[in-house]
């Protein structure tokens, strides 16, 4: 008899060792699932971080163009095409407390571009009228700035609440 009850505890601990290792696997598993997810949302606001001030700066280089062509009708320089598509994906995908900036975002947008679009198809602006554009132009840019300034302050919010370090 002794024999048999040592077969059976022996096969019931391997039972439970075997239940104890797969419910510990499955745990390891489920912590990597929301590391890698949370690690990918970093990864995004990261991203979207960088784009607010690629957004900006690029509004702030247009509206010196604009204001060389408005003040000195000089031809504007080409330039590098700003990522509004995808800094509005990226607050929508990653960011969605941020999205009620979009709507700030694009009304001052909106003024920019009416502003720039006035100094590119301008000519010989007389000093006075060049430099109420060139005014007009600099304050739009500045609301596109604050408004990066806005969402890159909203994106620094959720990444702390992440908590994600570097490394696993």
């Amino acid at each position: 008899m002794s024999t048999w009850t040592s077969a059976i505890f022996a096969l019931i601990g391997v039972v439970v060792g075997g239940v104890l290792s797969y419910l510990a696997n499955l745990h390891k598993t489920r912590i990597e699932k929301t590391w890698e997810r949370d690690r990918n949302i970093l990864d995004k606001l990261e991203e979207l971080y960088s784009l607010t001030e690629e957004v900006s700066e690029g509004f702030t280089f247009t509206a010196s163009q604009g204001m060389m062509k408005a003040r000195y009708d000089k031809k504007p320089d080409d330039h590098s095409k700003i990522p509004i598509a995808k800094m509005k994906m990226l607050v929508v995908m990653y960011a969605p407390e941020a999205t009620p900036l979009i709507i700030a975002f694009d009304e001052a947008w909106n003024q920019f571009s009416k502003h720039y679009s006035s100094a590119i198809t301008s000519s010989k602006l007389q000093k006075s009228q060049a430099q109420i554009l060139s005014q007009q132009l600099f304050d739009s840019s500045d609301k596109i700035s604050d408004v990066c300034q806005q969402i890159q302050a909203c994106t620094l919010d959720i990444v702390k609440s992440l908590k994600v370090s570097r490394t696993k």
